[in-house]
């Protein structure tokens, strides 16, 4: 929003979920004197004469959390857009800036399509590619999408507003659906390999709750962790080595099979309270990790 108002393109009216003080989006429609309005997904539908009243060309949505319902998809005159945060037809649905680190995914990007009934599933009209390397979080991996958002809803419209212009169409079995992450899809499994784990752990880095086990009947937070110079075997989720800095813990499948860099250092835990710990502080030798 705030690149389309510095490019001399502010949106006439902007929908937002949350009447919350400290909603940026809302903020900053005030202080450009933007019609401003908040809705859930019960409210959305009834904000479709106020919409229609504008007679908008586009309707454009971004970070929307749910399905946006055909009555406010008919009222543009030209088209309603979607900006997703992925290369479509790859990692449609929720969370995708997650669901690519957690996967090891080599890219990913930004992608704009035209809306229809089904969430991601309209036709495409342009794309930016972003490569990954193990440095990306999904931190990182948001903040570089929504800083080329505005770029590419530009980019989208001026190739609608093309002659001869159409948006391609994707056969619909080749979409890769992702559901939105939930609390227990961040709990560490130390069944996974040593890279599954970092990559889970880099992809909930810090704002995001982060990933976390438990013990004894308490549960930390993973906020620093990397490869062992060998392999730590045994047991998946057993503390190996405990030093003055770090904990050893087993991971993957177990028995020792020569498999390089086996296992996970962990550096730094949170408790439930926000409190950062060394781990060996906290946790001993051969203690059993859930």
């Amino acid at each position: 929003m705030s690149g389309l108002i510095a490019g001399g393109g502010a949106p006439r009216l902007v929908v937002t979920h949350s009447r919350s003080p400290d909603n940026r989006v809302a903020a900053l429609a005030r202080d450009h004197r933007i019609e401003l309005a908040v809705a859930g997904r019960r409210e959305l539908r009834g904000l479709a004469p106020q919409i229609r009243a504008l007679r908008p060309e586009y309707i454009v949505s971004t970070n929307w959390r749910f399905t946006i319902p055909d009555e406010i998809l008919e009222i543009p005159q030209k088209y309603p857009i979607n900006v997703h945060d992925s290369l479509l037809p790859d990692y449609a649905g929720l969370s995708a800036e997650h669901w690519v680190i957690r996967e090891g995914a080599g890219r990913t990007g930004v992608t704009v399509h035209l809306m229809t009934a089904e969430m991601d599933a309209g036709p495409i009209v342009t794309q930016w590619a972003l490569r990954l390397d193990d440095s990306d979080t999904g931190a990182s991996v948001a903040r570089r999408q929504l800083e080329r958002y505005p770029i590419v809803v530009v980019d989208a419209i001026a190739r609608l507003e093309t002659p001869g212009f159409a948006p391609r169409r994707v056969e619909p079995w080749r979409y890769r659906r992702y559901h939105k992450i939930i609390d227990q899809d961040r709990q560490i499994d130390w069944q996974l390999p040593p890279q599954q784990l970092l990559n889970l752990l880099r992809a909930h880095d810090a704002p995001d709750p982060g990933c976390y086990f438990t013990w004894n009947d308490q549960r930390f937070t993973v906020r620093e962790a990397g490869f062992p110079i060998g392999s730590l075997c045994g047991a998946p989720g057993r503390v190996v080595t405990c030093g003055p800095d770090d904990l050893g813990v087993a991971t993957g499948p177990t028995g020792h099979d020569g498999i390089a860099k086996r296992g996970l250092l962990i550096r730094v835990i949170e408790d439930v309270q926000g409190v950062r710990w060394s781990p060996s502080d906290v946790i001993p030798l051969n203690a059993q990790l859930t």
